[in-house]
C-alpha cells in the first residue's frame, strides 16, 4: 500500500528545503504546518500518483488555491490569502518551477516499484532513492531507477 502522508512528508520538506535554498520564509515542517498545507500536499501526491506533470501540478495546486479564497499578489501572505505564484506555469520563475519538478521526483521516487514489493516501499533504499530523485531534479536530470533491493 502507498503511505500518502510519509510521501507528502518527504515532498514537503523537499519543498521547505527549497525555499530555504532559495531565501524564502519557509514553510513550518509539516507535523507544524496548518491543515490546509498538509492537504495540498497530500492532493499533490495524489496528482502524481496518477501522473500529472510538473505543469500540471502546479495548474492544480493554483486550482486549490482558487478555490479557497487565494488571489494573486506580489508576498505569499496566508492571512491575506495572496501568493506570488498564482500565475500560468510557464510564468513562473525557474526557481519556483524546479519545486514542482522536485514534488513529482519524490513521488516518484516512493512509487515507481514492483507492486510485490510494496512492504519494502519505505526502507533506506527508497528514502535513498528520494534523496537522489531530489538531486537528479535539482541538477535537471530525469528522475533516477530505483535501487536494486539489494544495495
Amino acid at each position: 500500500m502507498i503511505d500518502i502522508e510519509r510521501i507528502a512528508h518527504v515532498c514537503h520538506e523537499a519543498n521547505r528545503a527549497l525555499q530555504v535554498t532559495g531565501g524564502e520564509e519557509p514553510s513550518p515542517h509539516f507535523f507544524d504546518a496548518p491543515e490546509w498545507q498538509v492537504q495540498s500536499a497530500y492532493e499533490g501526491v495524489s496528482a502524481a500518483i496518477e501522473g500529472a506533470t510538473p505543469e500540471q501540478l502546479h495548474e492544480s495546486w493554483c486550482a486549490a488555491k482558487v478555490r479557497d479564497g487565494w488571489i494573486y499578489g506580489d508576498v505569499k501572505d496566508a492571512e491575506a490569502r495572496t501568493h506570488p505564484c498564482l500565475v500560468a506555469y510557464d510564468q513562473l520563475p525557474a526557481d519556483q518551477r524546479l519545486k514542482d519538478h522536485v514534488f513529482q521526483a519524490v513521488v516518484h521516487a516512493f512509487t515507481d516499484h514492483d507492486q510485490e514489493d510494496e512492504q519494502e516501499m519505505i526502507t533506506i533504499n527508497h528514502q535513498q532513492a528520494a534523496i537522489r530523485a531530489i538531486a537528479a531534479a535539482l541538477h535537471g536530470d530525469a528522475c533516477p531507477a530505483d535501487p536494486d533491493p539489494g544495495e
